[in-house]
C-alpha cells in the first residue's frame, strides 16, 4: 500500500485482513483512507469496493451518510454492468448499517442469483439479509437466510491449491458471519 497508495483493491483487501486480527481501529482507519482517497470516485467498482469496505463491520466509520452516496453512486447508470448485482449488495448493505432494514431487505434480494449463484457474493447477501430479518422480529426468515448462507460457503472455491485470489472474499464472508451469528442468538436470547 506504500508502493501503490491510490490501488483501492489493496485498501479493500487490507481492511478485512486487519478485521479478521481483531484490529478494529486498523479497519477503521483504512475505511477513513479510503473514503478520502475514492469517495468521490465515479467508477462503479471503486466506488462499490469503498462501500463495501466501510459497510463490512459496525462502526467502520462514524458517518455512514457519504458512504450511501458511494454505495448509490455505483448504482446509477449501471445495470448493464457485469458485476451490478455487487452494486445491490453494497446498497443493501449501506440500508443495514444505516438501520433501514426494509430497504435492505429489498436490495439484498436483487442481489441474488437464483439457479446461477455467486457464492461469496450471494453467501454475504444472505448473511445481511439473515441480520436484517432478525432485527424486524422475523426469526424464521434470518435463521432461513443464514442456512442458505451457510450452504453458499460450501461451494467456495477452496483456497488450497494455488487459488489465493479469493482469500478477501472468504474472509468478508467470515467476517460477517460471526456477527451474523451473534445477532441472530443475542436477539433469540432477549
Amino acid at each position: 500500500m506504500e508502493l501503490n497508495p491510490s490501488n483501492h483493491f489493496l485498501w479493500h483487501n487490507d481492511s478485512v485482513l486487519l478485521l479478521q486480527l481483531g484490529d478494529v481501529q486498523g479497519y477503521r482507519r483504512d475505511c477513513r483512507e479510503m473514503l478520502a482517497r475514492f469517495g468521490q470516485s465515479s467508477a462503479p467498482n471503486v466506488a462499490e469496493r469503498t462501500a463495501k469496505t466501510c459497510l463490512l463491520a459496525p462502526g467502520g466509520v462514524d458517518d455512514y451518510g457519504p458512504v450511501v452516496r458511494i454505495a448509490e453512486r455505483a448504482l446509477k447508470g449501471t445495470e448493464k454492468h457485469g458485476d451490478y448485482k455487487w452494486f445491490l449488495l453494497a446498497r443493501g448493505m449501506a440500508d443495514y448499517r444505516t438501520a433501514q432494514y426494509p430497504g435492505a431487505i429489498d436490495w439484498f434480494r436483487k442481489s441474488l442469483s437464483p439457479g446461477a449463484e455467486v457464492p461469496y457474493r450471494d453467501g454475504l447477501a444472505y448473511l445481511f439479509l439473515a441480520m436484517a430479518q432478525r432485527q424486524l422480529g422475523r426469526a424464521d426468515d434470518a435463521r432461513q437466510a443464514l442456512a442458505k448462507a451457510h450452504e453458499m460457503a460450501q461451494r467456495f472455491p477452496k483456497l488450497e491449491g494455488g487459488n489465493q485470489t479469493s482469500w478477501p472474499d472468504w474472509l468478508r464472508f467470515h467476517v460477517v458471519r460471526r456477527e451474523a451469528e451473534k445477532v441472530i442468538v443475542q436477539k433469540s436470547a432477549q
